[in-house]
């Protein structure tokens, strides 16, 4: 397999993907030699799948795979080791008590990864209890890559690599957003955003606003109540372009307050649809006219 190996079967999953439309019971295969392993690293993606194998999720992370899957990898390892053809070579994200009324917090997709030996091929199976193509997936044959290095470093009879991947749900997102990644402006202090305000930053403002973009899996109205509590403030030393536009800003804000309610609240309902992609459309919305007002 040449450099480009993944990168090549990504674009072809994500083709398929969007030809047959969202699917379910979804699934695909790939074998990678052993050997390629190393050569077919995906560096735009690297550092974030190393993020989600880490213990301890980085700041702008919800959670990371690591810490609910814990010492898994060197399970596997052992497990191998001790048995090549054992059907407990595997980790586990989720327990039944990390789903049950956990509501829409968010939790991993990515539920198991399970791996077995016959000849030297390690068969090995990822499954996902959803999996969205464009994005996520190339983040998740990285990450998955990355076990297969560490795995194969300690078994050196195995020379090839059979993978699979299911997917109960399987999906490509019409809007760019990023893998579980909390928005720029939910990671800043409200001290912080005041700051912003009182020197007129709005570059700097637009550009965390601009996060919401990318942020549908998981939304939070905190930092927008953050602002609007700021504009609220009759004390608060605002920039004086920002204290010509309250009249505008205080009603968009509340708006987009509102609507990120409403999201919040269809997601309860149904996880996909023509309601939710309606709620995010108009979230996404009112957010902008945010924007717009400040750079205005």
């Amino acid at each position: 397999m040449d450099e480009n190996g993944l990168y090549d079967f990504h674009k072809e999953m994500v083709s398929r993907v969007k030809a047959e439309g969202e699917s379910f019971n979804w699934h695909c295969d790939l074998v990678i030699p052993v050997m390629d392993l190393e050569r077919v690293k995906m560096p735009d993606v690297s550092e974030e799948a190393t993020q989600w194998r880490q213990k301890a999720p980085a700041l702008d992370m919800y959670f990371s795979h690591g810490e609910y899957y814990g010492d898994g990898i060197q399970h596997i390892i052992e497990e191998l080791k001790a048995k090549p053809t054992s059907n407990r070579a595997l980790y586990s994200l989720l327990a039944q008590v990390n789903i049950s009324g956990s509501g829409d917090d968010p939790i991993p997709s990515f539920l198991t990864f399970q791996c077995s030996i016959e000849g030297g091929t390690l068969y090995c199976t990822a499954s996902f209890r959803a999996l969205e193509v464009s994005r996520f997936l190339k983040v998740n044959l990285e990450e998955i890559r990355q076990n297969l290095v560490e795995i194969c470093k300690e078994l050196p009879a195995v020379e090839t690599v059979h993978l699979h991947i299911f997917a109960f749900h399987a999906y490509v997102r019409t809007v760019a957003a990023l893998a579980l990644r909390r928005p720029a402006i939910d990671v800043t202090s409200e001290a912080q955003l005041l700051r912003y305000m009182q020197k007129g930053d709005v570059r700097t403002l637009d550009e965390l606003l601009g996060g919401f973009e990318r942020s549908t899996t998981v939304v939070s109205s905190k930092s927008l109540e953050s602002l609007l509590r700021i504009l609220q403030m009759p004390d608060g030393g605002l920039h004086e372009s920002l204290q010509s536009k309250r009249g505008l800003l205080e009603p968009q804000l509340k708006r987009a307050i509102e609507a990120c309610g409403e999201l919040a609240a269809s997601r309860k309902g149904a996880s996909r649809g023509l309601n939710t992609t309606a709620k995010i459309d108009a979230f996404h919305a009112a957010v902008q006219k945010v924007r717009e007002s400040l750079l205005s």
